[in-house]
């Protein structure tokens, strides 16, 4: 469900109107609601990774998959971005306190509805999406087979392992991300760093 001016929740808001934004999950969505990940990660553009400096050559074939199995939702207050967008709501509400409040509850509300998840194909591969919820329907962003090997402690590696499908699979392929990192931070926490917009956190549902 979009915004009544029809914009993401978890997007960067304009002042006349917070409510609009850009997609947050690579949504990496990170990894973000990681198309909107990708849609902001041309600096990683040049070498294909995102949120990972070492890429490839620190994983090993250890299979994390237990570990990402699921869905996780996109977190706003526990993310970087949710700093820009309280100020960009005071802004817009000219500091008035209830309004400014209002504003991030609505985009909060929208965030939170913004995931990913991480699955299995008919043929058994891991497959990585991005998508939004609306009640029982479910909007793809982006969806693409991904090969998933442990990244040193507490960390995982997905390489992309085949062409993205969905709505803003053009964009994700444009972006030539290769290969996403992720911080498991706990059985029910992982994040990953975006170059703009920070740190992002989605906990399993």
């Amino acid at each position: 469900m979009k915004g009544q001016n029809g914009g993401s929740a978890a997007s960067m808001p304009t002042l006349d109107a917070p409510e609009n934004a850009m997609k947050t999950t690579l949504s990496l969505a990170a990894l973000c609601s990681l198309f909107s990940i990708a849609a902001c990660a041309s600096s990683t553009a040049n070498d294909g990774s995102l949120g990972s400096s070492s890429a490839s050559s620190t994983a090993t074939q250890a299979e994390p998959a237990a570990d990402l199995s699921g869905t996780w939702g996109f977190v706003l207050a526990a993310s970087d971005v949710a700093a820009p967008l309280r100020d960009r709501c005071a802004k817009s509400s000219n500091d008035d306190a209830a309004k400014s409040k209002a504003c991030f509850a609505e985009i909060e509300t929208q965030a939170k509805m913004e995931k990913i998840r991480f699955g299995k194909d008919a043929s058994g591969k891991t497959v990585w999406t991005s998508f939004e919820t609306d009640g029982a329907k479910e909007s793809v962003y982006v969806e693409v087979p991904v090969e998933l090997s442990a990244d040193g402690p507490g960390h995982v590696l997905a390489k992309v392992a085949g062409a993205p499908k969905g709505e803003h699979a053009a964009s994700f392929a444009k972006a030539s991300i290769n290969v996403m990192r992720i911080e498991v931070v706990d059985g029910r926490t992982i994040a990953m760093n975006d170059p703009r917009k920070g740190r992002l956190v989605y906990s399993k549902e």
